[in-house]
This record gives structure tokens, C-alpha cells and sequence, in this order.
């Protein structure tokens, strides 16, 4: 990321869309698992954000928008079994 926004220091808006999933269970699956989901798409996306508004102007517009937060924003809205299978009533 450092050196796109090198060949790039008038980006105005950044799409970090990537991602991964090993399909972890979080109480089930190996801690090396559920690391690397975090790895990816958390530390990895926070790590695009900063350098990214490190290029970005300061006196621009900035909003940081993302597939995943629009899901857990809406997820959020829900009732909580959306998001967590276990809750749903059988």
C-alpha cells in the first residue's frame, strides 16, 4: 500500500474489498485460524486505512466504507440470530 499511494498521491477514495475466510468456527477451530481471519481482514484492512489516509489530503472528504462493515451494520439492525446462527430458534 505505501508504495501505490507513492505512484498515486492524489487518490481521493480507496475500495478495500479483499479478503478471506478459513470458514473458522471461533470456539472450535485451531487459535492459528481464527488469527489469520484477523490477520486479513481486520489488521490487514486497518493497515490499508492509515496508509491510504496518509495519502489522502487533509482537508479532503474521507469515508471509509466496506462490504463487511455494511454487513454488520445491517447485521446489527437485525435480530441478533442473523448474525449468530446458534441463537435462531430451532
Amino acid at each position: 500500500m505505501a508504495a501505490a499511494a507513492l505512484h498515486a498521491p492524489d487518490v481521493t477514495i480507496v475500495v478495500n474489498n479483499a479478503g478471506a475466510t478459513t470458514g473458522a468456527s471461533f470456539l472450535d477451530s485451531p487459535i492459528a485460524n481464527i488469527r489469520r481471519e484477523f490477520d486479513i481482514n481486520f489488521f490487514g484492512a486497518h493497515s490499508v486505512a492509515v496508509q491510504a489516509l496518509d495519502g489522502i489530503e487533509n482537508d479532503a472528504i474521507e469515508v471509509l466504507a466496506d462490504e463487511l462493515t455494511q454487513q454488520v451494520k445491517a447485521g446489527l439492525e437485525a435480530d441478533p440470530a442473523a448474525l449468530y446462527s446458534q441463537l435462531a430458534r430451532q
